[in-house]
């Protein structure tokens, strides 16, 4: 008949196959169970890989089949066991991750990329199970756009017309992570302007020659923020006077305060009533007295 030896270790369980028939009940302390009219006990032995086993007096560390002499000193009995060693290798296990700025392993906060991490566990039969963490770690981006604009700028479907620094757009970056962008806006704006002038007979502006009153003259530039500047001109063309005056006159002529006694052309000059100057001409002929004398005779 067949009868059962099992004994208990940490990492691996054992049956026993004794090859000569004897009565055994061992002292081994690992023992838990002996049909002793067994014929045969058979043992299959199952090791962590680097393990070391001792049945009895013998040290098992390969693998392979032991026939091993125990002696029973509780019953005075000499046996011989026949041991089948077989080792179980390590459980290795990859795990590949992709995260961004850091990843939490097994307690574990990871914020570079590696292929070195490890953690050990233990199988079902109490082997050492190795698990490798492959991990990339990418980063997220965190940045300042910095704007200026003339009187408004369009960010990211959205209308901004003053300055700011307290917008923020957050995208994704090119390896899949947040993107998160502050902008720095400073919004200038341009200037409309009339210029008011009032000239006499014309006005040269801004490369432009102007003989009568506009209000539709406009002059576009950019002023000290570098935004458009546009200025209107409003301009009053006044005339000045221009008068010829013809006279004759005898032995002499006053003008303009003055007096004249020989003939010419005289020029007066003053500021009319619209504040421009003007020029009077005079065209004086004088014709001069000529005195007769009479003498009467008695």
């Amino acid at each position: 008949m067949c009868g059962l030896l099992l004994v208990w270790l940490t990492a691996f369980s054992v049956q026993a196959e004794v090859v000569e028939k004897r009565v055994w009940s061992g002292t081994d302390s690992r023992l838990l169970s002996l049909d002793t009219e067994a014929d045969t006990l058979r043992v299959d032995t199952l090791l962590c890989d680097g393990a070391v086993w001792a049945f009895y007096d013998t040290v098992i560390a390969t693998e392979g089949t032991y026939v091993v002499d125990f002696y029973d000193t509780l019953n005075d009995i000499q046996a011989v066991a026949k041991l089948t060693v077989a080792f179980r290798e390590f459980d290795a296990t990859d795990v590949y991750a992709t995260a961004c700025d850091s990843y939490m392993w097994n307690d574990s906060v990871y914020t570079a990329s590696t292929d070195t991490a490890t953690y050990v566990t233990w199988d079902r039969w109490g082997c050492d199970s190795v698990a490798t963490l492959h991990v990339t770690i990418n980063s997220s981006y965190s940045g300042i756009d910095y704007q200026t604009a003339c009187d408004s700028l369009f960010w990211h479907d959205s209308l901004y017309t003053a300055s700011t620094t307290e917008s923020s757009f957050v995208g994704e970056n090119a390896v899949g992570c947040d993107s998160i962008v502050t902008l720095n806006l400073t919004i200038n704006n341009s200037s409309v302007g009339v210029h008011e002038v009032t000239a006499c007979d014309s006005l040269f502006w801004h490369d432009s020659l102007y003989t009568a009153s506009t209000s539709e003259a406009i002059f576009t530039s950019h002023n000290g923020e570098g935004c458009d500047s546009t200025v209107t001109l409003h301009l009053t063309i006044n005339n000045s006077s221009h008068n010829s005056y013809y006279e004759d006159a005898c032995d002499n002529f006053v003008w303009h305060d003055s007096t004249y006694t020989t003939s010419g052309v005289y020029q007066y000059g003053y500021v009319n009533p619209v504040g421009c100057p003007s020029t009077d001409t005079l065209h004086l002929t004088v014709s001069q007295h000529e005195d007769t004398a009479f003498w009467i005779t008695a």
